[in-house]
């Protein structure tokens, strides 16, 4: 779903079988990934996120979420091998 402009709000919902999102370049302010347990690989960067939440993505080991208008990050799940480095200052939980 990588660069579709017109893309806003996305919710994975129960897609328990969801490893890889590739969500780069898009206008994304929310988006819903705690239903995605099994998801290891995330890249989410240059949208317009506000916030992310990835406590409950215990399997996660790669986080991209550069170039949004993240105030909070919870990367919470305690197993983040691969964290990217964001671009603007935020709370990380």
């Amino acid at each position: 779903m990588s660069q579709n402009t017109n893309l806003v709000f996305l919710d994975c919902g129960p897609a328990i079988f969801l490893f890889n999102s590739i969500l780069d370049s898009n206008q994304i302010t929310s988006l819903d990934v705690s239903q995605n347990t099994a998801l290891t690989y995330l890249n989410c960067n240059i949208n317009r996120l506000t916030s992310l939440d990835v406590s409950q993505n215990t399997a996660l080991t790669y986080l991209n979420c550069n170039n949004n208008e993240l105030i909070s990050l919870d990367v919470r799940n305690g197993n983040n091998i691969i964290l990217q480095t964001l671009m603007q200052p935020i709370t990380i939980l």
